[in-house]
């Protein structure tokens, strides 16, 4: 490569991204060094770091720290010109014999000293390594000429390094720039790096090396290495000393500042040159820093790390245990975990993490996933012949077809394992047994007594419904062992009907091994001992400071750091040089009335800021959490890097973290150059609610308005649906100043979209918000001129009002659109999502009569009478049969998709309507919906819904005319054909009919069960509330009749109760309560023997209420019956035998006829 204008001598190092040339300039002859990226052309990330190198070395002026010329680009290269000041680099002055000590001081004290001046000028170096010191062999004169991965802002303190750098930098980094530390990087990680080189300098070799990436970070992290003195008598006890107290694990453990190393290696230079030896001494003498920092260690969960590391030691053995840590927002439940971390490494484990999110929890597996490929990732970066060996073993776990069904939700595994042929598809319970399957022999290949495997799931609480129904067969397979499965959650947000917590109820009665651990917060005698290390003081001297701390903090972590922060910056705590430690006057800290209010604290620290870092802070805060730097540098009309100059001062008060990259992809970034953008999250969600409150309420409409405006005219729109949210946010926040009416019709759109977006995300409430937003941009005149987007607002409006629960706003916006809207598919559409509000609220007559108008606007209409409905059924059966002729039943899963829209219309209402008929007891009615169904879909075509006609038309075939297997098969084409169509949205109906009235006559009873519980799951995740509590509801009767311990049952299916309460299906907690009552019944708990009355249930009022409801009445008729016979009451038994059969037609089909 030719650099114009310079003269290339000879290279003098490489490292895994750049070569050190030494050269001359053409011009005046002056000798220089040339850094150049090895990839040519270069990537943004290569010239990233040689201008931010430039930069720093730009405003530095240290002794030792070579002066940069110019940064040369031209023609896409790239090439950073340095001083020569000549030298070799020190790596390649090593020979056969080790250099004298002399020498070695003489480099060592220099280092030490360049180190000092960088961290006086708040700079860390992060890269200090052999290859990057340049050493005059005669004087021993050193300079740095590679300060490539410095950092000067917090910000870039935290950054890892890029994989593609790591490598050669490996033996020399730190254990907390691993990534796999729970500890934050600061400048003492050079304390670390420089401890490698002077070890290699006295030894001939780093403490860790090997060819395996695995094994170098295993030792930086969990082994100690031979001292120097150990592998060398000849090494000096003191010197030796100070190079292991260099590489000490954690930073706390090291040397506190470079003059403190220095002053103890002077110590050891004249004792060496006076007497040729050294006598010990105590260490650190002078080390003192007067840097304000909090320690990184835990206080006060001792007995809850032991708890913690003791059941990590069983699953080292061999057992498979889950872990739950609960506590407020806060509290340290993953700071705790992440404590495992080391432990994890020194037993050669893996440990992934996955975390959920409260928006989007319609992506099952979501967290599961993100740990698996966060894993499969880790795997990439092994040896050839240890991915040789994963290849091998988890082909031979996952077999022929196992790898293609990982790959379906972890297409990364085709990286390891190459290209998967999909499997092939299956029933949804068939394909579900195969799914669980394939995970449990993924993670009892990758869970072994040499690897054991820990997985994190955190936010608990907002788990989807796939990952907490995959906990079992993991939890209790006997295949499975060293498995480790940790949560956190909040507590305070989980309630007895929460998923999490009937789950966590299954798994404990099927003997998963579950243990919990709640995080409290830290006592006076905890914070005592922080503020003592923190402020290098005494505890007697600490605890009146503890005292006041605990008083204003309630113990919480976060908040304790805070404030304790905020005291340093008030100028309340001093660090006395004198003395070596901080010192405070309580006086003065009562007196300055400090806050017990984390915002009050938050807001103190912003407004110390400079104006232009407080500036982007607010803007960054009406952003959003996380936000990356580009949409910053659009809000704020100024380039990235600008924008990034203004969070210099945020990320040195600590206010903002670095968060994961977005990426560049926009159509003009190729794929060579699109590179990562910065992002970063607020320190606290209090962080960004201080700053979002110093905006002036007069200016926040404003501001909100102009930040929409500039994201929605900047963003390409390929990828305009993924900052949608954040767009609609924003200009709605400033909707009242648009005054244009084509502005106004804009953003109606955009809310429409967003909240069908958040509606598809279950989102119902931020659905309805977009979409109320939506409306009240439009005006009634809207109906006229803009109606179909005033249709679409306002019925989906009243779709997300009704799943949001709030039906009398639902019912007034129905009556509304069927006042305005204009066709007869329009208004069937209202009329299907008013037959669902109805029966959500238990209305069944009403729901039966608005689906009836929706039909009649088609001209499909069903007789009043008895014989009228009979009739009309043996119509539509013999038109099934005539239209079926000598195909199978089963056959009907590959008839084309219906393609008329009325039709499907029709079929969405009589879906709709099937189940309150069947609720009022109008039997003949929903034998004739199902029938219907049955005959349209053979006449046009399958639909979704067709499933639904297929599973209750069984009940007709079986329970009624007798042909239970016929009756079986179009059970299971209605599951096929749900399958077929990915049918998520009516899954929960058709399992809830299979198993409530088809798999009972044909299959054992408790096979029934994983039908009802894929219907409340399915429901709970679609919004099909109505099919959830079916779901919750009828998996009790083949639990009950199948229960070997009453108890236990009534233990299990309690938390039902509080779901349907949950879902204010309040006709059904009263009929769960007679259930749960006929268990404890039989177990002497009621007020009699015959008796369902208990203290949460009164016999004689469910009486009152559903007298006239057969429906209900026949759980109670028929348990009371049960109860009688048992007992031998049998004149009360033929009483409820008659009352029962007058009301039992009303459950035809089920068990309970």
């Amino acid at each position: 490569m030719t650099i114009p204008g310079y003269e290339l001598i000879e290279e003098l190092t490489r490292n895994d991204w750049h070569a050190l040339q030494r050269g001359r300039s053409l011009k005046d002859k002056r000798p220089v060094l040339l850094k150049v990226p090895h990839r040519q052309p270069p990537n943004h990330t290569d010239i990233e770091l040689l201008e931010r190198e430039f930069q720093i070395l730009k405003d530095l002026s240290v002794a030792g720290v070579l002066r940069p010329y110019e940064m040369f680009r031209m023609n896409g290269r790239c090439c950073l010109v340095l001083e020569d000041r000549g030298g070799a680099p020190l790596h390649s002055l090593r020979g056969s014999r080790r250099p004298s000590l002399a020498f070695f001081f003489r480099i060592a004290v220099q280092l030490c000293t360049i180190l000092a001046e960088l961290h006086r000028r708040k700079v860390a170096h992060r890269g200090l390594n052999p290859k990057g010191i340049l050493v005059f062999p005669a004087t021993g004169e050193v300079t740095l000429a590679d300060l490539g991965l410095a950092a000067r802002s917090s910000a870039d303190f935290q950054a890892l390094m890029p994989v593609h750098l790591m490598r050669g930098m490996l033996p020399y980094i730190s254990p907390e720039q691993t990534g796999r530390m729970n500890r934050a990087i600061d400048y003492r990680t050079d304390f670390y790096s420089l401890g490698v080189i002077l070890y290699e300098f006295l030894t001939g070799a780093p403490p860790f090396t090997s060819g395996d990436t695995l094994e170098i970070i295993h030792g930086h992290i969990a082994k100690t290495p031979p001292s120097p003195s150990h592998l060398d008598a000849t090494i000096p006890e003191p010197l030796s000393q100070i190079v292991m107290k260099l590489l000490a694990k954690t930073a706390e453990e090291r040397y506190q500042s470079a003059l403190g190393l220095r002053e103890d290696l002077q110590h050891c230079e004249q004792e060496w040159n006076s007497r040729a030896s050294i006598a010990a001494f105590t260490l650190g003498r002078r080390d003192v820093s007067d840097r304000f920092l909090i320690p990184q260690k835990l206080y006060g969960r001792e007995t809850e790390l032991s708890q913690l590391l003791q059941a990590f030691e069983g699953v080292c053995e061999g057992s498979t245990a889950m872990m739950l840590v609960a506590g407020y927002s806060g509290i340290g439940k993953t700071s705790l975990i992440q404590e495992l971390y080391k432990p994890i490494v020194r037993q050669k484990g893996y440990f992934i993490s996955g975390k959920f999110d409260q928006v989007v929890r319609n992506i099952p597996l979501g967290a599961l996933i993100q740990a698996l490929r966060a894993l499969v990732q880790q795997l990439l970066t092994e040896s050839e012949q240890r991915l040789s060996l994963w290849r091998a073993r988890l082909s031979e776990a996952l077999g022929s077809t196992g790898g293609g069904v990982v790959a379906e939700v972890v297409p990364e595994i085709a990286l390891i394992l190459g290209e998967q042929t999909p499997p092939p598809p299956l029933g949804p319970i068939e394909a579900q047994n195969r799914f669980q399957l394939v995970f449990q022999n993924l993670l009892t290949a990758l869970a072994r007594r040499d690897h054991p495997l820990v997985i994190f799931l955190d936010d608990l609480q907002w788990a989807d419904a796939a990952t907490l129904g995959l906990l079992r067969p993991l939890l209790t397979s006997s295949d499975i062992g060293h498995l480790f499965l940790m949560g956190a959650y909040r507590d305070n947000e989980v309630d007895a009907s929460h998923p999490l917590t009937r789950t966590l109820s299954a798994l404990e009665s099927a003997g998963a091994p579950i243990q919990r651990l709640f995080l409290n917060a830290l006592g006076l005698r905890d914070l005592t001992l922080l503020i003592g290390d923190t402020l290098h003081r005494k505890l007697e001297e600490a605890e009146p400071l503890a005292r006041l701390v605990l008083q204003k903090t309630d113990g919480n972590p976060f908040f304790v750091q805070q404030f304790l922060k905020a005291l340093r910056q008030e100028g309340l705590l001093e660090f006395d040089y004198d003395r070596g430690f901080w010192i405070f006057q309580m006086d003065a800290i009562v007196g300055a009335a400090m806050t017990d209010n984390v915002i009050d604290l938050m807001t103190r620290k912003i407004q110390r800021l400079s104006p232009k870092p407080q500036r982007a802070l607010t803007l960054a805060s009406c952003i959003g959490n996380p936000f990356d730097l580009s949409t910053l540098a659009i809000v704020s009309q100024q380039s990235r890097d600008a924008a990034a100059n203004d969070l210099q001062q945020v990320f040195d008060e600590q206010l903002l973290l670095p968060a994961a990259p977005s990426y560049d992809a926009s159509p003009e970034q190729s794929e060579d150059v699109a590179h990562p953008i910065p992002a970063y999250s607020f320190l606290h969600d209090r962080v960004q609610q201080a700053a979002y409150a110093l905006i002036p309420d007069g200016e926040k409409q404003l501001i909100h308005g102009t930040v929409g405006r500039l994201l929605l005219e900047r963003s390409d729109p390929a990828v305009l649906d993924e900052k949608l949210f954040d767009i609609v946010h924003h200009l709605n926040r400033g909707a009242g100043l648009i005054t244009d009416d084509a502005e106004r019709l804009q953003l109606a759109r955009l809310n429409l979209n967003a909240g069908r977006k958040a509606k598809f995300s279950t989102a119902y409430e931020a659905a309805l918000t977009y979409l109320k937003a939506g409306r009240d941009l439009l005006t009634e005149d809207s109906w006229n001129s803009d109606y179909q987007l005033m249709f679409d607002l306002q019925i989906e409006a009243a779709e997300c009002a009704y799943l949001c629960g709030h039906f009398n706003e639902a019912q007034r916006c129905f009556d509304h659109i069927l006042q305005r809207a204009r066709t007869r598919l329009d208004k069937a559409q209202v009329c299907n999502l008013k037959v669902v509000q109805y029966e959500n609220m238990s209305r069944y007559a009403l729901a039966v009569q608005a689906g009836k108008e929706g039909l009649e606007l088609f001209g499909v209409t069903f007789p009043d009478s008895e014989a009228g409905k009979e009739s009309a059924l043996e119509a539509e059966l013999n038109g099934i049969r005539s239209i079926l002729g000598n195909r199978t039943v089963d056959s009907l899963v590959d008839l084309p998709v219906m393609a008329d829209p009325e039709i499907r219309l029709v079929m969405g209402i009589l879906t709709a309507l099937w189940a309150p008929a069947y609720i009022l007891g109008d039997q003949a009615l929903t034998r004739l919906i199902s029938a219907t169904m049955v005959r349209l879909s053979l006449t046009h075509g399958n639909i979704e819904e067709s499933a639904y006609g297929y599973v209750t038309h069984a009940i007709t075939v079986g329970p009624v005319r007798g042909d239970y297997e016929s009756a079986y098969r179009f059970g299971r084409l209605a599951l096929s054909v749900n399958e077929r169509l990915n049918d998520r949205k009516r899954r929960a109906k058709v399992h809830q009919q299979f198993n409530a009235h088809v798999n009972l006559w044909r299959r054992p009873m408790r096979t029934c069960i994983p039908h009802a519980r894929e219907a409340c799951r399915s429901g709970l995740e679609t919004g099909d509330f109505t099919y959830a509590n079916y779901g919750a509801f009828t998996e009790t009767w083949p639990a009950f009749l199948t229960s070997r311990d009453l108890a236990l049952f009534v233990r299990d299916y309690s938390p039902n109760l509080q779901l349907i309460k949950k879902l204010k299906m309040d006709s059904f907690v009263d009929a769960q309560k007679v259930i749960l009552n006929w268990a404890r019944a039989l177990q002497g708990l009621t007020s009699s023997a015959l008796q369902l009355t208990a203290e949460d249930f009164d016999e004689d009022a469910y009486v009152r209420a559903y007298s006239n409801n057969p429906f209900f009445m026949t759980f109670l008729y028929v348990v009371k019956l049960h109860l009688s016979v048992l007992f031998e009451e049998y004149e009360k038994a033929y009483e409820n035998a008659r009352n029962a059969r007058q009301v039992i037609h009303s459950l035809g089909g089920t068990i309970w006829p």
